[in-house]
């Protein structure tokens, strides 16, 4: 079955509201349903949520929303991705924190 990415304005925006109810909706909603804005919201809002979205929509800017937020969704991002730049996004990104929650000695 086809991807259908132009879903009714009205049925679009109740599937979009209620995947992002909470991770488990949108874990359960069916993959065929999961459109690229869905699945970028529900990573912004949960970033382990990236283990849900399915491989043909983890786009490196859905892939590094995740990784800047949560490390450890690195282990969802595909090979392809995982190169220097994300690599390097993240260690900046990592960076910044540390001197923002670091006591001056």
């Amino acid at each position: 079955m086809k991807k259908n990415n132009k879903l009714q304005p009205l049925v679009r925006h109740c599937l979009f509201d209620n995947a992002l109810e909470n991770i488990a909706a949108f874990e359960t909603l069916p993959d065929i349903l999961k459109t690229p804005d869905i699945c970028l919201a529900a990573v912004q809002k949960w970033p382990e949520a990236l283990k849900f979205v399915p491989e043909e929509l983890k786009t490196l800017q859905v892939c590094l929303t995740a990784v800047q937020q949560d490390s450890n969704a690195i282990s969802h991002v595909p090979e392809g991705f995982k190169t220097s730049g994300i690599a390097e996004r993240l260690f900046c990104k990592l960076d910044k924190r540390l001197k923002t929650h670091t006591p001056k000695l």
